[in-house]
């Protein structure tokens, strides 16, 4: 596997540490924009470590602790692939 981007490799350390992320909140965390939050989530999702995951807040045991329950929506999230982390 080709060696990751240093973004990539700060996008991974957030998305373990948080458990999963949107694109929003990665962009946020990471001070990038939207749209480059966005392609370091494809390219990791190419490269087989993330997978998408439509949360749902009504149906979360994690919507205590999540930043996106007070919207109570469904929400595009992201989250490691098991067995994959650089």
């Amino acid at each position: 596997m080709a060696k990751l981007l240093r973004v990539e490799e700060k996008a991974l350390k957030l998305i373990r540490e948080m458990g999963y992320v949107s694109v929003e909140e990665l962009s946020r965390r990471l001070g990038l924009p939207p749209r480059a939050a966005a392609l370091v989530v494809d390219s990791l999702i190419r490269r087989g470590l993330l997978e998408p995951q439509d949360c749902d807040c009504s149906r979360c045991p994690l919507a205590g602790a999540c930043p996106y329950a007070s919207a109570h929506r469904v929400v595009k999230a992201y989250r490691l692939r098991l067995g994959g982390g650089a």
